[in-house]
């Protein structure tokens, strides 16, 4: 895993954190693992101040699971509130053409990527080698401390597509319960807890990747 800096040492990192990916968009599952320590997540954080290590479980139409390193599992909310799985072309998705983005070299290797802006974000874009092996997600939101600049960086030598066991998206029978905290978008002290940083690291299944967040002045 590595920290990262603002493009040409621009702004401030504000942490790190390691996590994982397992992707199945076929069988409409996911399974995204949030490391502890960092103000990085709006969804682990709404009932758990001390941020404790976080999986999100997105499987076919339930509410979003939301599971802790403690044990503990509830459901926090559902897809029609906007807790739903990460489509693979939500880039296009709407007959949407992408922009083309200048390519960068990430971890040593040059990548190419498309983006677009979304409803709430300046920039959502994907990176990945000629291959197609993923290289960095990126997205920048603007906020009242700055531009906020979220970077998800693939540890290309950990990417797979590899068969996912189902093992990785069985949860216990007590996360059907509705988290104390529940619903989407969270209540307006939580809004804060969404700048951070991240770093991940993918299991066999799906690229691992560092993460961070910096807030730049505009």
């Amino acid at each position: 895993m590595f920290n990262e800096s603002a493009p040409d040492g621009i702004g401030t990192l504000l942490g790190n954190a390691t996590g994982s990916w397992k992707y199945d968009f076929f069988n409409l599952r996911w399974m995204y693992e949030h490391g502890g320590g960092g103000m990085f997540s709006i969804f682990c954080a709404a009932n758990d101040p001390a941020r404790q290590r976080c999986k999100l479980y997105f499987v076919g139409n339930e509410m979003m699971r939301v599971q802790y390193a403690n044990g503990t599992c509830c459901s926090l909310c559902a897809a029609a509130e906007g807790c739903s799985m990460l489509r693979p072309d939500y880039l296009t998705h709407g007959k949407f053409a992408p922009s083309l983005q200048p390519s960068v070299v990430v971890r040593g290797e040059k990548c190419i990527g498309w983006g677009r802006a979304g409803a709430v974000i300046t920039g959502d874009s994907w990176f990945e080698t000629e291959d197609g092996t993923p290289c960095q997600y990126y997205e920048g939101f603007k906020t009242q401390r700055g531009l906020l600049m979220h970077n998800v960086t693939f540890l290309r030598e950990t990417y797979s597509t590899a068969p996912i066991s189902d093992d990785v998206f069985t949860l216990p029978s007590e996360c059907s319960k509705l988290c104390p905290r529940h619903g989407y978008p969270p209540k307006d002290e939580h809004l804060n807890l969404a700048i951070s940083a991240r770093s991940f690291e993918f299991s066999p299944a799906v690229p691992a990747f560092a993460e961070s967040v910096r807030v730049v002045q505009v």
